[in-house]
């Protein structure tokens, strides 16, 4: 890099130029560009000397010098930020509603005044017949600019719900991988203005345009590049933020789902059933106005709180007394994070399927499988040390031929991103072919450049959760030729198990399903019979494991146990039977012990 900046500094040596950019750096600077900085010029022969490295540059009083950076949230040391002046460009919330006019220095030069034109001024002197033409011109075109503002501020809601959804720009607190530039945001909200239901009414294209704008951001593209993990969160974090700017819920309340308040201590009236953790929770939440009466209530209501409690249902119960038709949805949450903070997610689920709909809760079938049927001819290399020259060498013969480029695990060769992030910035889409395409394969990494992250598509290839969404997009993959998958049927169940009772994670692949496609039309080609017991081999990650699947269904299993359990099992003994004719007598002792054991 300070090669680069040496460069330049010759060129402004040069030219003369008293300005210099350097764009897209990262947290840390070459320590070799300390004396620019801390600008320690000094004169020779009456000349302001600087002097980078072994190179003796002249240096003008008025030079100025811009550093940029793309990081959304950057954090450089202490020994940087006092040799800089730092400036936050971040976006404010007035850029999205178009509110610009408050400065009267950037409306003047946005708007223009006919009257500050000496040219315009000039012509009207001379000419009356002209001015009054210019004048008439003049007064309709700030009629115009009436009504565009007054349209305009017709749409402000528009751009409120653009301001409110732009809060992916900060998911990169969440995962390094999560970062989304303006530019990409701005395209999705102009394809959505575009593409969503034309209407008469004002209302109702707004109405139109948030939903499909908000429904577009998050469905084809943050369900697409989100792990499962964090989507549910996402929506919720949208939903609320939408809320609050409805002013149907606080800044409180949403806090206080999901980080919960500090806790306060009283008696618990319920020891027996009700944890101590519980009951703290609901005393915190009582320090809010809406649930202030809640202990008192919970006392007067104990049986029916318990069967909510302990409900396999909690999240759909109705709460008692007049707390039911109190409380909004958001603020059964509140009471539901309390009383079964487990049963949460299930909770947020509902919430959002009610306040946003169904669709943004319900995980998306992947479309990558069939996005790399599109390409003809594919070059893959796996990054490493030494793989450097040979993945540009590719990429460069790709970008002749409109060839595609895959580069898998870029996490393992950090040291060459900035060359790959170099390389994509010198793309020239006027001089590479129109079919080239380049994937990048990575595990989540902070080291991965940010400017690849914010203008890329990104998609996370990750098994979604629920055997519905794992046979949705098994069957997605199939072919029209290929529609028996009985195989992969059973085994999809086993990711459920994976997450709730194996010790260790359990993922089959579609590489899995692919070997047992190809494996079973070899055994139909080879076999005139078809070979219905042959066992799936090659689910070779546990054999005991695919063996249990593919076995007798357990409950027909655990119905035989039983049934043989119950015939080893004598009949009753008639206990009154016994003691007729085992009376306790003084001469038989034995009669009394023998009555015992039967009773017992």
């Amino acid at each position: 890099m300070a090669e680069e900046w040496l460069r330049g500094f010759k060129e402004l040596a040069v030219n003369n130029f008293f300005m210099f950019l350097k764009e897209n750096v990262g947290e840390e600077l070459d320590p070799a560009l300390d004396p620019v900085l801390l600008r320690q010029t000094y004169t020779q022969e009456g000349n302001i000397i600087l002097k980078l490295g072994d190179t003796v540059v002249h240096y003008h009083d008025d030079f100025k010098m811009y550093i940029t950076t793309k990081l959304p949230n950057p954090h450089y040391s202490p020994e940087i930020s006092p040799k800089v002046t730092l400036i936050n460009f971040t976006l404010s919330p007035r850029y999205f509603k178009g509110d610009r006019r408050s400065d009267p220095v950037l409306t003047e030069l946005f708007r223009g005044k006919p009257v500050d034109h000496e040219k315009l001024i000039r012509v009207l002197a001379a000419s009356k017949v002209k001015a009054e033409e210019i004048q008439v011109k003049v007064t309709a075109a700030e009629a115009t600019e009436r009504d565009i503002d007054a349209t305009r501020l017709e749409y402000v809601p528009v751009a409120v719900r653009a301001h409110i959804l732009f809060c992916v720009s900060d998911r990169s607190n969440v995962d390094p991988m999560y970062q989304y530039s303006l530019e990409w945001f701005l395209g999705i909200f102009m394809s959505g203005i575009a593409n969503s239901k034309k209407a008469d009414k004002v209302k109702e294209h707004i109405f139109n345009i948030n939903e499909f704008f908000t429904f577009s951001l998050y469905s084809n593209n943050i369900c697409r590049s989100f792990f499962e993990k964090h989507k549910l969160m996402f929506a919720f974090l949208l939903c609320s933020r939408i809320l609050m700017n409805d002013s149907k819920i606080d800044m409180v309340m949403a806090i206080l789902v999901i980080r919960g308040r500090p806790q306060h201590q009283a008696p618990n009236p319920a020891p027996n059933w009700l944890s101590m953790r519980t009951w703290q929770d609901m005393l915190s939440l009582s320090t809010l106005p809406t649930f202030s009466n809640l202990p008192e209530s919970f006392s007067k209501h104990e049986s029916a709180f318990k069967s909510i409690l302990y409900s396999s249902h909690t999240c759909r119960e109705p709460l008692p007394g007049e707390w039911d038709s109190a409380l909004d949805s958001f603020q059964n949450l509140l009471v539901l994070r309390c009383l079964r903070a487990d049963r949460l997610t299930h909770g947020l689920q509902d919430f959002v399927a009610s306040q946003l709909g169904q669709n943004f809760i319900e995980p998306q079938v992947p479309t990558h499988i069939e996005v790399m049927k599109f390409s003809k001819k594919m070059s893959t290399i796996s990054l490493g040390q030494g793989q450097g020259p040979s993945a540009e060498a590719m990429m460069h013969s790709a970008m002749e031929k409109g060839q595609w480029v895959f580069f898998q695990n870029c996490h393992l060769a950090p040291s060459w991103m900035p060359s790959l992030e170099r390389l994509i910035e010198n793309i020239d889409p006027d001089k590479v072919h129109r079919d080239f395409r380049l994937w990048l394969g990575s595990l989540p990494n902070n080291k991965f450049p940010v400017s690849i992250l914010q203008n890329g598509s990104k998609m996370t290839i990750v098994p979604p959760r629920g055997i519905k969404a794992n046979l949705l997009r098994t069957y997605a993959s199939l072919t029209d030729d290929f529609i028996i998958s009985c195989t992969k049927v059973p085994v999809e169940k086993n990711l459920r198990l994976s997450s709730c009772l194996c010790v260790f994670s359990l993922e089959f692949t579609d590489g899995d399903l692919h070997i047992c496609i190809s494996q079973l039309k070899m055994f139909l080609d080879e076999y005139q019979n078809i070979p219905y017991k042959a066992k799936p081999d090659n689910y070779y990650s546990d054999y005991s494991l695919m063996h249990t699947l593919f076995s007798p269904l357990h409950i027909k299993i655990i119905e035989e146990i039983v049934k043989g359990i119950v015939e080893k099992i004598p009949s009753l003994i008639n206990v009154q039977e016994g003691v007729n004719k085992y009376p306790v007598m003084y001469e038989e002792s034995m009669n009394t012990v023998l009555v015992q054991e039967v009773i017992r």
